[in-house]
């Protein structure tokens, strides 16, 4: 089961027209994608900052590569900065949202990302929530 962290606009109400269209959920977890396309990744989740570091680095090393011939088990060096996206492009993706205004709304677990909108959401707005009496074996707490 997959943690998601959830945002929502700081001056969005809930239940407010668009305010659901605005929410956003970061899956925290090991970014596999990243590891082999990692600049790819950051461009689609539109980390301009995070890209302009990432394609220096990645200059720095194959300069020092060309410049010092380092040797070929050198090149296993440029996949360091891949290793370093796919481990925090979960924290990159809040660092953004919480420089946008976002705020965090809380955290869902859940397997796939529509069950978690679906859980946020029935919490957030108190949907699906069963008024009275629990129907089961033990319907009162605390009574024997």
């Amino acid at each position: 089961m997959a943690v998601w962290t959830v945002f929502e606009p700081e001056d969005g109400l809930p239940g407010e027209e668009g305010w659901s269209e605005q929410v956003v959920l970061v899956r925290e977890a090991f970014a596999w994608r990243a590891l082999f396309f990692a600049p790819l990744v950051l461009l689609a989740n539109r980390l301009w900052l995070a890209f302009a570091v990432y394609a220096a680095v990645e200059a720095a090393l194959l300069a020092a590569y060309i410049n010092v011939e380092l040797g070929d088990s050198f090149l296993l060096v440029l996949l360091v900065p891949n290793l370093f996206v796919a481990l925090e492009l979960p924290t990159l993706r809040r660092r953004k949202l919480a420089w946008l205004g976002y705020e965090e709304a809380g955290v869902v677990s859940a397997d796939f990302a529509e069950a978690a909108e679906r859980r946020f959401f029935e919490a957030r707005l108190g949907i699906g929530a069963v008024p009275g009496p629990v129907l089961g074996l033990f319907p009162e707490a605390g009574t024997r």
